[in-house]
């Protein structure tokens, strides 16, 4: 996770987060345009959904010596923003009266083998109109670090997110009443990953059961009201605390990065997309707040995580020196510097 800090002093902070290697998890790009209407942007969507599958790719685990190649086919459209979706889906076992299926691209990544060949496996439809007047790409989408402008929204952001239904938040359930197509033990019932874990409460409220993530969060997660391959709800809604969350079903903020979350995670994990680890590395970051005396305090998430905080005044050839170290709790206070750019990042020990 990157966070920039400028406006609070002449100095500029941005915390960057030493996770994991990329994945053996490639992402290629290609595009249904056929008039060349949206040539100029091909470049940069391509780096955008790139990055987004990057960051995927950090917890996604292919089988040992095998690296899936998800292609991505990006169409153009007039609907209000951008959506995703795998082409297919993959069966992974009958359960409760239901043949239960898994999005293509999680069944890629499982097992190594393309369900549908050589056709696209997601394809991501942008409307027009927001990818004019609405997206921003970032000019370095793999560091993350350049302002987003407040008066539009990260392209990056929505790419993820877009790559989080194509791998798993996605079913068939009807967004209104949260009914199947049809009953458990009817012939030819189905149903997705997804679809099995969600509870229609007599509110009625649609929640996600899945084990791990009701342990994070600590009871089911409150999906979106008529958008139920989401999570969150706008206060006084349930789970107005997970509107913050990039796959929220509530709004986007302009000026703002989203990053996946543990809650994500801890999604995927329940449907059983096969993770490196069902935990964010290192912890997401909170906040940085510039102090009075010249410390300035970075806090993080979790505190089950050994870490140090290091420093280097430049990225092209950095040298990284440790400035403080983690003791307990889940934040450190560092020495701010007198003036230029400095970088910091998280290192676990």
């Amino acid at each position: 996770m990157t966070i920039a800090l400028r406006s609070f002093c002449l100095w500029t902070l941005a915390i960057l987060s030493a996770g994991p290697a990329l994945g053996d998890v490639q992402f290629n790009v290609s595009f249904n345009d056929p008039d060349g209407s949206h040539a100029a942007f091909q470049s940069s969507i391509r780096s955008a959904v790139q990055a987004a599958g990057a960051q995927w790719a950090r917890y996604l685990k292919p089988p040992a010596g095998m690296t899936p190649s998800i292609e991505v086919q990006i169409n153009f459209g007039n609907q209000p923003t951008a959506n995703g979706t795998s082409v297919t889906s993959g069966y992974v076992a009958t359960r409760g009266g239901y043949d239960v299926f898994e999005q293509g691209m999680a069944a890629e990544i499982r097992t190594g083998v393309d369900p549908n060949g050589t056709s696209p496996d997601v394809t991501i439809e942008i409307g027009d109109t927001y990818l004019r007047n609405e997206m921003w790409f970032d000019p370095d989408p793999a560091t993350r670090l350049a302002p987003v402008p407040v008066t539009r929204t990260d392209a990056v952001s929505v790419f993820i997110h877009a790559l989080g239904h194509a791998l798993g938040f996605n079913g068939w359930r009807a967004y209104d009443t949260g009914q199947l197509p049809l009953e458990a033990g009817e012939d030819g019932a189905y149903c997705s990953t997804f679809d099995e874990h969600i509870e229609v409460d007599p509110g009625p409220e649609f929640l996600f059961t899945g084990a791990v993530a009701e342990a994070r969060y600590g009871g089911p997660l409150p999906l979106t009201a008529g958008n139920i391959d989401h999570l969150a709800n706008a206060a006084p809604g349930l789970g107005a605390d997970l509107v913050p969350d990039l796959m929220n079903g509530v709004v986007y903020y302009r000026g703002s990065r989203y990053f996946i979350s543990n809650i994500d995670l801890a999604v995927m994990q329940d449907i059983g997309v096969p993770l490196t680890r069902s935990e964010i590395f290192p912890p997401q970051i909170l906040s940085l707040k510039p102090e009075s005396n010249g410390l300035t305090t970075v806090q993080w998430t979790g505190a089950n995580y050994r870490l140090r905080l290091e420093q280097t005044a430049s990225l092209a050839d950095p040298v990284w020196v440790t400035v403080a170290r983690q003791v307990e709790g889940t934040k450190l206070s560092f020495t701010t510097p007198d003036g230029g750019t400095q970088f910091y990042r998280l290192v676990a020990e």
